[in-house]
């Protein structure tokens, strides 16, 4: 367990350790293949969006 003196520094090294983390999977990235799972993501929530609306009628 941390000592509340000990909080701040340990958010801070969390904090950096995810911001290289993101980095590091940025930088080896498929552009392609993020465009088709965004395009996937965007029609899936679009279709439930439709699914829900329709079935509260």
């Amino acid at each position: 367990m941390l000592k509340p003196s000990e909080v701040k520094k340990a958010a801070k090294m969390i904090e950096a350790d995810n911001f290289r983390f993101r980095s590091f999977l940025k930088n080896r990235a498929d552009e392609e293949e993020l465009e088709k799972a965004a395009v996937y993501m965007k029609l899936t929530a679009d279709q439930f969006k439709e699914f829900f609306l329709d079935s509260t009628k």
